[in-house]
């Protein structure tokens, strides 16, 4: 009975604290959570004595989560799954509700067709698709803002999930009209001469896997990577796509792949939060991943298994 009343002191005050935890910053959750910050503190302040420790350090108005915070933190991720969970069962034996999804801008086409058979399969769920940069993918993921990550750079992290899904070749295009389009021989200098479209510059790897050391000019930036296929057959520019991408795009007719290897290939991830519920029972995260799974062989792409250890 002791824990169970000491369950109930705590159970109201853990979104508080999960908000509080995640942006470690009182001004900011009083707002998400809408009510004062003097009231959010002492839900925090009573939480800590509930649990006979302290959860943040506290300097000043600075407010940052300790070594235990962290622990608690992860428990109370879990636990709310797991209830989110049961609830979802309870209330439809289908998949139903948003699932948001983000992608990289190479691998976009290929989330949309596997999120379309998922909503042809399941019609109650509302996928919401967008792009987050690789380094904001695991801080997503662990607050529940985001369900499944593709992206080619994932960075470990003990609660996550990390799915090699399938390699993926890459080549420098050009179209019809442009002046390289009918070269037999095509070096690495012929190309650099040339202005490019490409995607966004990051503060890690290149998004189309462009070698750091060779210096190009880029002539037009664009996330996307069909609209980057539409704007290469226009014939002015030049572009790195994946191979299988460009293959299966209608926007590519007329598009040639230039004689020259200059992009290694790379490997499409999956990630998503580690299941929490029966084994054997597959998550909304892990059914999307299926169904990107499915849609590699369409996309001629040689998938792979999970990585151990994974």
């Amino acid at each position: 009975m002791e824990r169970i009343h000491r369950l109930i002191e705590v159970w109201s005050r853990l979104p508080a604290f999960r908000v509080v935890a995640e942006t470690e910053h009182l001004p900011t959750a009083s707002t998400k959570l809408g009510i004062t910050p003097p009231a959010l503190s002492r839900s925090v302040k009573l939480i800590e004595e509930s649990v006979g420790r302290e959860l943040f350090h506290r300097k000043g108005r600075r407010i940052e989560l300790n070594g235990a915070g962290r622990v608690f933190l992860q428990a109370v991720r879990t636990a709310m799954r797991q209830v989110d969970g049961a609830l979802e069962t309870l209330i439809a034996s289908d998949l139903a509700g948003r699932v948001t999804v983000s992608s990289t801008g190479m691998f976009t086409p290929l989330a949309v067709k596997a999120l379309l058979d998922l909503v042809e399969a399941h019609p109650q769920l509302r996928p919401h698709l967008t792009h987050l940069l690789d380094t904001h993918v695991n801080r997503a993921l662990l607050r529940g803002e985001l369900d499944v990550a593709l992206l080619q750079h994932p960075t470990p992290h003990p609660e996550l999930a990390v799915v090699p899904l399938a390699h993926c070749p890459y080549g420098v295009y050009c179209g019809a009209d442009h002046p390289l389009a009918e070269r037999e021989h095509v070096t690495v200098e012929d190309v650099l001469t040339h202005p490019f479209v490409a995607p966004p510059v990051t503060d890690g790897p290149s998004l189309d896997g462009w070698p750091a050391q060779l210096e190009r000019t880029v002539a037009m930036t664009i996330v996307q990577v069909e609209v980057a296929v539409r704007v290469v057959a226009e014939g002015r520019l030049l572009s790195v796509l994946p191979v299988p991408i460009v293959a299966s795009s209608s926007a590519a007719l007329g598009l040639r792949r230039l004689p020259v290897d200059l992009i290694a290939p790379t490997v499409l991830h999956a990630v998503h939060r580690r299941p929490v519920g029966p084994d054997g029972q597959r998550d909304v995260a892990e059914r999307v991943v299926d169904a990107v799974r499915m849609r590699l062989d369409d996309a001629h792409l040689p998938a792979l298994g999970e990585a151990p250890g994974h």
